[in-house]
């Protein structure tokens, strides 16, 4: 190092410029930092660099924390590091996960019963609003067909449907504010809540007034819930009418008419809204149960659930904290290769949770979040394998390696299994061996999700510089002891055709919200495949991934529908029968079918000069190359 010199020079982001003359050695000497910062650093930089040049998503800046206040939480939860997402979302704070925190440590009310008719109606009223475009549109068009169908035998089916639109843009105002209303009851009694138990703990001597004020705030929204209720299920009824009175008009109407295309185009935007109504209207059901929950309860018992206490002391020190890296006993956050990357896999999912909804992020990241700080990563807390699955996947995508994960035939170290790359294609090899739901650890049920995940994304050519999804495993062992990164990348086992793009991730996460506000295996698997089916993947290449990881109770493979959609059907030569897959009947289709390997599944003979299309379920001309 006697030829390595350093400069006491800064130079600060908006600063002065500095320069240096000279040209460098042409040989410098390489330069060993052993820093724990930098190397965690280091490995939220891998992370984020993945996150923008494969998934093409755009992570905020992420706020890490060392130090006392962060020892402190490490005092409590045994030195883990800690991803709360606290500084970039407004709808994401301490207070948030407190009340997630003490739901779950009690189990009570089924998830913060009270927060949850709050962000219902909030998520309602912002939802309904947004349909009232959609549906102003489907007017207008139904308007102009009434006025130039006026005086025509189909007058009446015209105005039938005009009027029914007209009744769904009338209802939606009403069921906007009526949901609305009841966000605004909800958030005054969390308020009231989150007060008397601040007083509770400090023993204070208004804690009896603000009791009573929490029972005073129950009443409106146990009142109010109904209302939102009985708008929000009438919007939805009206939507659904209005759908059926615009689909016997476009049937009634010749094809060749000048208003055939638009009343089609009016009626898949009426049948957008009344999917989402009805969607919407059961959100309302739920919130409506919920407030009922409410009545039954007592004021005593809401407070109790929030108090927080010692904990919540602790948390509001570092309030505007992403990640919090703890040294309470030892480094080993610092100095492990991976913790790093799996913490900054956690900021990765607020960070596409908060940009499908604010407010949903809010609900499922916290209550994942809290069930794992609780329950010390317990098998039943199904958010926190959601949610540290996702952190390991990124992991795994990032380094080669996971946290919770344990795949078979991988290097173990103290915190992080390193995946070695696989030599011979086809071969199913530690990350991407097939793991079933059937393991009862926590660990296991993490191992599952990943292994999943690995093989929607899986089966990219890897020439460098490929911007793509990897297969998770990029070791080999050293000559000397330990495990350097192998010569090249492992080769995908391709035991599905599924190969999403990095574009699939904030699709992923936007269905899995559209399906159900928390983190729970029906939203997220259930996203993930509504993802493949953006991408053009059929329902046997879909089924076949959680199919490869999902036995029922008699030990058989298959792949829940309340994820993939019922089994389709097709119609040939009058009979309909139900498409068969692959990789089913121990990968024998059944008689008069023909295996196909990419779209796989059991193709059926078609007429003369036709074959089966598996996209569409019908058969097509040959083409002839």
């Amino acid at each position: 190092m006697d030829d390595f010199t350093t400069l006491p020079l800064t130079i600060c982001p908006g600063g002065p410029t500095a320069q240096m003359s000279g040209s460098p050695p042409s040989n410098p000497p390489p330069v060993t930092i052993q820093n724990g910062y930098m190397n965690a650093m280091a490995q939220m930089t891998d992370a984020q660099l993945y996150t923008s040049k494969v998934a093409g998503f755009h992570v905020s800046q992420a706020e890490a924390l060392t130090g006392f206040v962060p020892d402190l939480l490490g005092a409590l939860n045994g030195d883990r590091a800690f991803t709360p997402c606290w500084s970039f979302s407004w709808a994401n704070d301490v207070s948030v996960f407190m009340a997630a925190l003490g739901a779950v440590a009690a189990d009570h009310l089924n998830e913060y019963v009270v927060q949850k008719v709050e962000i219902g109606a909030k998520a309602l009223a912002k939802a309904i609003k947004a349909e009232a475009t959609q549906v102003a549109t489907v007017l207008a068009t139904l308007e102009t067909a009434a006025t130039q169908l006026a005086g025509t035998s189909l007058a009446p089916l015209a105005n039938a449907a005009r009027d029914a639109v007209a009744s769904v843009a009338t209802q939606i105002p009403n069921a906007t504010t009526q949901a609305t209303l009841l966000a605004q009851d909800a958030g005054d009694l969390v308020g009231a809540v989150g007060t008397a138990a601040r007083l509770t703990t400090s023993a204070s001597s208004r804690a009896n007034a603000a009791q009573n004020a929490v029972q005073a705030a129950i009443g409106p929204v146990t009142t109010q819930a109904p209302s939102a209720n009985a708008a929000v299920q009438a919007a939805a009824s009206a939507a659904a009418t209005a759908e059926s009175s615009i689909q016997a008009l476009a049937s009634a109407l010749d094809p060749s008419s000048s208003l055939s295309s638009a009343i089609a185009t009016a009626e898949g935007y009426a049948h957008q809204v009344t999917t989402s109504l009805v969607n919407l209207a059961g959100i309302a059901g739920q919130a409506l149960a919920d407030a009922e929950r409410i009545q039954a309860d007592t004021a005593g018992a809401l407070i109790g659930f929030a108090v927080g206490s010692t904990l919540g002391q602790v948390l509001e020190m570092f309030a505007t904290a992403d990640i919090l890296f703890t040294a309470h006993n030892d480094d080993h956050n610092f100095n492990d290769r991976g913790i790093a990357t799996h913490e900054y896999g956690h900021f990765v999912l607020c960070n596409l949770l908060d940009s499908v909804d604010a407010v949903q992020f809010a609900a499922a990241y916290d209550e994942a979040a809290a069930a794992g700080f609780v329950t010390g990563q317990a098998p039943s807390a199904t958010g926190s394998v959601m949610n540290e699955s996702f952190a390991d996947f990124i992991a795994s995508q990032v380094m080669g390696a996971t946290s919770y994960a344990l795949p078979p035939n991988s290097f173990r170290s103290p915190n992080m299994n390193y995946c070695p790359a696989a030599t011979t294609a086809g071969t199913a090899n530690c990350i991407e061996t097939n793991t079933t739901n059937t393991g009862p650890s926590f660990d296991d049920k993490v191992l599952r999700a990943v292994s999943l995940y690995t093989d929607a994304f899986d089966g990219h050519v890897l020439v460098p510089p490929a911007d793509v999804p990897t297969n998770g495993d990029e070791w080999a062992a050293a000559s000397g002891g330990g495990i350097t990164l192998a010569a090249a990348p492992g080769i995908s086992a391709n035991d599905e055709t599924v190969a999403l793009t990095g574009a699939a991730f904030r699709s992923w996460i936007s269905n899995a919200l559209s399906r159900g506000t928390l983190l729970r295996e029906d939203n997220v698997f259930g996203g993930l495949s509504d993802a493949m089916i953006k991408q053009q993947y059929t329902w046997c290449q879909r089924c076949e991934v959680f199919y490869l990881h999902t036995v029922d109770a008699s030990g058989t493979n298959n792949c829940p529908e309340q994820w993939v959609g019922p089994r389709p059907t097709f119609t040939l030569n009058g009979t309909t029968t139900s498409l068969s897959c692959r990789f089913e009947n121990n990968g024998v289709c059944p008689a008069g079918t023909t295996p196909d390997e990419l779209y796989r599944s059991c193709d059926p003979t078609c007429p003369a000069g036709k074959v089966f299309d598996p996209p569409s379920l019908t058969c097509v001309g040959q083409i002839i190359p």
